[in-house]
């Protein structure tokens, strides 16, 4: 999502719900899909995590996939492969693109479902899956890769959580006259637990976001985030640094906008 040069069915890309973007961050880590496209079938597309990840109670694999608007017969093999290099064939799946739009989106994600049955018969250890591949059986398409999950009939128990909650605010200051005063944008942590958000600041000039991780420990009531303001003596226009917050894990967020304005505090010549 960093670039309509390289976004999934760019031709598309504002076509399809799943790419409506986060407010005017860009790029947006931690958000990704994955185009496959071929002239010719047989090639291999392997996707493998950071870490295995454990399939052992699921019964398939489900895949979020879109196929190009309009397009029919894309065929496409699904096998999985564990740490040891144990490889289990799925089986193929068939689809077909959504008709074009009218007054409403085409590009939609699908869902796919591989029974595991096979990988299992082939002796992949499903505790420690360590990669998933898609080969191409059509003579030629793309598809789109959202997202894979290992999915089972039913849905687990609820379990009720009250998570802790980040809302950002705003804050004006001067530009000053000279030196470097860092600001800490307003944000306030709420409830107990600890979790994970990832924090945007959009630079005003260049319009592009820089990301971090940030660890919220359980008992905070607020979350640093610094912007380094430097003064000067030239007249010019004021700016607004915006940031933005997203839940990674254990936190939710209330407002998840916020923003530092600088005003220029100098006299026109």
């Amino acid at each position: 999502l960093a670039d309509a040069s390289t976004d999934c069915l760019t031709s598309g890309r504002r076509e399809s719900p799943h790419f409506v973007p986060f407010g005017p961050v860009h790029p947006e880590t931690g958000r990704n899909s994955v185009t496959v496209t071929w002239s010719q079938p047989g090639a291999r597309a392997s996707f493998r995590p950071a870490q295995s990840v454990s399939m052992a109670n699921a019964t398939s694999v489900a895949l979020r996939v879109i196929a190009p608007v309009d397009t029919t017969g894309t065929r496409v093999e699904v096998a999985v492969t564990d740490t040891a290099g144990r490889r289990g064939t799925l089986g193929e799946f068939t689809l077909d693109g959504l008709p074009g739009p009218t007054f409403t989106a085409a590009n939609w994600a699908q869902e796919v479902r591989m029974s595991l049955a096979p990988a299992t018969a082939a002796g992949v250890n499903l505790s420690r899956v360590a990669a998933l591949e898609l080969v191409p059986r059509s003579a030629s398409g793309e598809v789109c890769l959202m997202d894979a999950w290992g999915w089972r009939t039913g849905t687990p128990a609820p379990q009720p959580a009250a998570l802790p909650r980040v809302d950002l605010g705003e804050l004006t200051v001067d530009e000053g006259n000279s030196g470097t005063v860092t600001y800490q944008v307003p944000a306030r942590v709420s409830g107990s637990g600890s979790g994970q958000v990832r924090v945007f600041v959009v630079d005003p000039v260049t319009n592009v976001a820089t990301d971090r991780v940030v660890t919220v420990p359980a008992g905070s009531s607020t979350i640093s985030i610094p912007i380094a303001v430097t003064g000067n003596t030239v007249h010019g226009d004021s700016r607004t640094y915006l940031v933005a917050v997203k839940a990674i894990r254990g936190m939710g967020v209330g407002d998840a906008y916020g923003a530092l304005a600088v005003r220029d505090d100098d006299p026109a010549a």
